[in-house]
């Protein structure tokens, strides 16, 4: 019950290109783990830990065994009592986070920033999400 272990395996004709993957995942009551292995270069692997029913951490790495190239991002979730705190920072530099307020159980309003000091680029918005879980 707290294991799960699954693959694919395909092949395109035409291209000729095919690929397999394997994934595990290992999860109890506080912790989810998970890796994704792909014969084409990427693995992936991830794990998020809740703290308590109102707050989780977790983190996930990337690396792609061809191109060499990796990525690391962490992020954070904090459920308040009527609003949420979520974010994120990753290694190269993006730092991104979201409140949500719930003002009933259909109507929310969301405020979210991106700073990506890498790209020197800034986003800020807001939104309102209608219609339930």
């Amino acid at each position: 019950p707290t294991i799960a272990i699954g693959g694919e395996g395909f092949f395109q004709g035409k291209s000729g290109f095919s690929a397999i993957t394997a994934a595990a995942k290992y999860a109890n009551g506080t912790d989810i783990a998970s890796i994704t292995v792909a014969s084409f270069g990427p693995v992936i692997a991830s794990y998020m830990h809740r703290v308590n029913p109102r707050s989780a951490f977790a983190t996930e790495i990337f690396i792609d065994g061809r191109s060499r190239d990796s990525h690391v991002s962490c992020g954070y979730r904090f459920d308040l009592t009527s609003s949420s705190v979520m974010g994120n920072i990753d290694s190269s530099g993006r730092i991104s986070a979201t409140v949500e307020e719930r003002i009933n159980p259909v109507l929310s309003f969301l405020l979210s920033g991106e700073l990506d000091h890498q790209r020197e680029e800034y986003r800020f918005g807001f939104g309102v999400n209608i219609g339930g879980n």
